[in-house]
C-alpha cells in the first residue's frame, strides 16, 4: 500500500513478500511492478534500487543474525538509500507489551500473541550493522499520531557515505 503512491508518480516499485495474497494485490494494482513471494533472506541484490523499503518485517525475524543478513543483502541492492519502518524498540519492549496487553486484555493477548515472539531491536544494532556496510547517514525517528505503536517503534533511515 505505501508503494502505491510511489507508483502513481511514475516510480519502478517492485517488492518482496511472504504472503501470496499481498503480492497478488500488488500485481494487481501495479502490474508493472516486479512481485516476488519469498522470505526477506531471498532477496537478491540484483538488480539495484536506488531504494530500498521494509516496513513491519523485521520484527517477525527469527534472530538477529537472520536480521543482519537482510541487512546486507538491502545494502548491496541499494544505490541512494535504505528504509526500515516499524521497527520494535528494544528499549521499550516491556512498556509496549503491557499497553497492548491494557489496551485488548489479558485474555485476547493471549490469544492473539501467545504464541507469537516479536523480535525486538536497539538503533545501536542498526548503526552499527549499516555503518559497518558503509552507511555513515543513519537516521531514527517514528511519529505516527494516534498510533499505539509509534511510542514502542522507531524507522531507520540509511544513506552510503
Amino acid at each position: 500500500a505505501y508503494l502505491y503512491p510511489l507508483h502513481e508518480l511514475g516510480c519502478r516499485v517492485s517488492g518482496l513478500d511472504a504472503s501470496s495474497a499481498l503480492v497478488g494485490y500488488a500485481r494487481k494494482a501495479m502490474p508493472e511492478g516486479q512481485w516476488l513471494i519469498g522470505e526477506a533472506i531471498s532477496l537478491d541484490p540484483n538488480p539495484a534500487y536506488d531504494f530500498v523499503v521494509s516496513c513491519g518485517v523485521f520484527l517477525y525475524f527469527r534472530s538477529l543474525e537472520y536480521a543482519q543478513q537482510v541487512v546486507k543483502k538491502m545494502a548491496l541492492k541499494a544505490k541512494l538509500g535504505i528504509l526500515v519502518l516499524d521497527v520494535p524498540d528494544l528499549k521499550t519492549r516491556d512498556e509496549a507489551i503491557a499497553a497492548r496487553r491494557n489496551q485488548i486484555g489479558s485474555e485476547e493477548y493471549t490469544r492473539r500473541y501467545g504464541n507469537l515472539e516479536h523480535l525486538y531491536y536497539s538503533r545501536h544494532w542498526f548503526e552499527s550493522e549499516l555503518t559497518a556496510l558503509g552507511f555513515s547517514r543513519v537516521r531514527f525517528d517514528n511519529y505516527v499520531p494516534g498510533g499505539l505503536n509509534s511510542s514502542y517503534r522507531f524507522n531507520v533511515y540509511a544513506s552510503p557515505s
